[in-house]
């Protein structure tokens, strides 16, 4: 026999090292896991965030553009008066409401409700917090203006708006008819 013999196997200093290396391969792999399952997580907040921001702006856009009067009952809700003698808008609840008619937009919990006669419909889910003000024109003292500060859940810390304690985006609509009610 000859005294160099065939190793046969892995030594310990091999099988160590290709432990390690295996270990710092996975921890990688799942730390590279864990980062884009927490941006995708962000990312679809932000995607809430974003729909609850632009279904406020389109109702609200579509609702105070026809309203014939706006009145705060409260800092989370706000009652907006229609003159419809043509049967050719709808309410919040799409009947077709013939004469004067009113409609109450309210936060209650995270949902955005607009109460109209003895219903209520469900208009946006996934608010936190919500604000509503007006604001008077310096020369007349007629409230030309609606300020809405809406806190969407998944919004970024950055968006901080005075007057909110969570992160929120402020909304202006111009009360057109209010306006061009009082220029004519």
């Amino acid at each position: 026999m000859s005294h160099l013999q065939r190793q046969a196997g892995l030594t310990l200093v091999e099988l160590m090292i290709a432990i390690t290396l295996t270990v710092l391969l996975v921890s990688g792999i799942a730390g590279a896991y864990l980062t884009i399952k927490m941006s995708v997580r962000q990312v679809e907040a932000l995607e809430n965030a974003q729909e609850v921001i632009r279904g406020a702006h389109s109702i609200f856009s579509r609702s105070i553009k026809r309203a014939s009067a706006v009145q705060l009952h409260s800092d989370t809700a706000i009652e907006l008066s229609f003159q419809n003698e043509q049967a050719d808008m709808l309410a919040c609840n799409n009947s077709a409401p013939v004469g004067a008619f009113t409609e109450v937009y309210r936060l209650q919990g995270n949902q955005l409700l607009c109460d109209y006669g003895t219903s209520s419909v469900i208009l946006l889910a996934g608010i936190e917090a919500l604000s509503f003000s007006l604001r008077a024109d310096v020369q007349t003292g007629t409230d030309t203006l609606l300020i809405m500060l809406l806190a969407p859940r998944g919004l970024p810390e950055n968006f901080q708006q005075s007057g909110m304690t969570q992160p929120a985006v402020r909304l202006d609509f111009a009360l057109k008819s209010v306006i061009l009610q009082w220029a004519t």
